[in-house]
């Protein structure tokens, strides 16, 4: 069952659409990864499901609700989260207090907790502040925060942005849990390879259109996908500079 559809989604910051035409699904509890190299409208998707642009036309259908013109608040009470690449913490504010301030949450202590448990590393560290913790902390921090509302679909957005290789591996890991616990996943990544090989399907963006999508697995082995993406994108899988959409 689909949690997710969009159906001829555009979107776009002033009178030319950065995304045209987009048609893709999210089934339920499965990672769905959007590969592409820079500049081809990656995070834009991304913030144009979550409602963070000014501007798109088309059809968002989510568990059968349609979210076109519905506010980004709103779309986290439905069920929604989003981790965005950079700014997905309150770097003065401690782990507990990240977790705290968090809207939409039913049971707060008891929903803390069980994030505290799934995320030992946090527990140790509540009462240090998120800009003090490492890379692979805060992208748990803003995971955990991300959960805490108790999401059906959680959108990231380059969640191995600037993490070292271990790190990554880590912050996959964290990654392939989610389905686990009843989430499905939409995930923009530049490392497409390591994302695609534990992704259920992936989607391949060019331009702003979908110009290929298959199984993580069938794409990896796909020629096509090494001609549009993988060999003229390797540089794509270092981290790109703040402000440049992917």
């Amino acid at each position: 069952m689909s949690v997710l559809r969009l159906s001829g989604l555009s979107a776009g910051y002033g009178e030319v659409d950065i995304v045209s035409g987009i048609e893709m699904h999210v089934n339920d509890r499965e990672i769905v990864t959007i590969a592409g190299t820079n500049g081809a409208g990656k995070s834009t998707l991304i913030k144009a499901v979550m409602g963070l642009l000014p501007r798109l036309s088309g059809s968002i259908d989510f568990e059968g609700k349609q979210l076109v013109g519905t506010p980004p608040e709103r779309r986290v009470g439905e069920g929604i989260a989003y981790v965005p690449q950079v700014r997905n913490v309150f770097g003065s504010l401690t782990v507990l207090e990240n977790l705290q301030v968090v809207e939409h949450v039913k049971r707060l202590p008891e929903r803390i907790r069980e994030m505290f448990d799934l995320f030992p590393a946090l527990a140790e560290r509540r009462k240090t502040n998120a800009e003090n913790l490492s890379g692979g902390e805060r992208q748990q921090l803003a995971f955990a925060r991300a959960l805490m509302s108790s999401p059906r679909l959680m959108l990231l957005d380059e969640p191995s942005a600037a993490l070292s290789p271990g790190l990554t591996e880590q912050v996959f890991g964290e990654v392939r849990k989610l389905p686990l616990l009843g989430v499905a996943v939409l995930m923009v990544e530049q490392r497409a390879r390591q994302a695609l090989a534990f992704s259920d399907r992936g989607y391949i963006l060019d331009q702003g259109r979908i110009v290929l999508t298959d199984t993580g697995q069938n794409l990896l082995s796909n020629k096509n996908m090494a001609d549009l993406y993988i060999g003229r994108g390797r540089k794509a899988e270092t981290p790109h500079p703040q402000g440049v959409d992917s």
